[in-house]
């Protein structure tokens, strides 16, 4: 019996990714490595692949121009590191992320692992 091949796509190809939608399609969150945001200045990077920046989190569908910025808190956001997608409530109105970046402040250093952040009503929050 002949073997089926099938190619795999890139692990994190530079449009961005999706990872959670609402119930009627209308909202989504995306990690992307475009900066949608003013405040979002950690790319382009030629040493970094993909060289079009670091990859952060934006719910696209909400009101105004640009879809919102959900990896970055009260400090940082930034800083030339990734922000992984972790999960999010069924409308979208928790998500969770983790990064090695402190985006809180007083947050301890870290000596290996993320820190993983809730993201609700604009506002994020330390969850570990």
């Amino acid at each position: 019996m002949p073997r089926l091949s099938v190619a795999r796509p890139p692990a994190r190809p530079s449009t961005g990714d999706a990872y959670a939608f609402n119930a009627d399609l209308t909202r989504g969150v995306v990690s992307s490595p475009f900066g949608y945001d003013p405040g979002d200045t950690d790319g382009p990077d030629t040493g970094h692949f993909p060289p079009d920046g670091w990859y952060d989190q934006y719910l696209f569908g909400v009101p105004g121009p640009a879809p919102e910025w959900i990896s970055h808190g009260t400090v940082g956001g930034d800083a030339h590191v990734e922000a992984v997608f972790g999960g999010a409530s069924n409308d979208l109105s928790h998500v969770v992320f983790q990064s090695q970046e402190k985006l809180l402040p007083g947050l301890p250093d870290l000596t290996g692992g993320f820190y993983l952040y809730k993201r609700t009503g604009g506002q994020t929050d330390l969850v570990n």
